[in-house]
């Protein structure tokens, strides 16, 4: 069955608009890379990221030694999921830790 001049206009339209928006995700730096850096991360003690002050709070730490960390205890602790296994810890200046089953998955300072 032979292309009508139609469709193959329509296939080139297509395939430039897949082009462009391939393009733009590659070039978007708006979307959060930590969500790929966390989903790619093991959390044991081999992968633990080292922070530039031996106090400060890192991923894969245990929720105790965040509390020892220079950041301690925090001003608001919530519970996203009833049963508690993914929280919420907010400290000064807008630092937020996130912990999923008492192991530290997410820094923002």
């Amino acid at each position: 069955m032979p292309l009508h001049k139609k469709d193959l206009l329509l296939i080139i339209v297509i395939f430039v608009i897949i082009i462009v928006n391939v393009a733009n995700l590659e070039n978007n730096d708006s979307f959060d890379k930590n969500i790929t850096i966390n989903n790619k991360l093991k959390l044991d003690d081999t992968s633990r990221i080292q922070p530039p002050n031996e106090n400060e709070p890192v991923i894969g730490m245990s929720e105790e030694e965040l509390l020892n960390s220079n950041w301690g205890n925090p001003i608001q602790h919530f519970q996203t999921i009833p049963n508690g296994t993914n929280e919420q810890w907010l400290y000064s200046n807008n630092r937020c830790i996130y912990l999923d089953n008492g192991i530290v998955t997410s820094i923002k300072n």
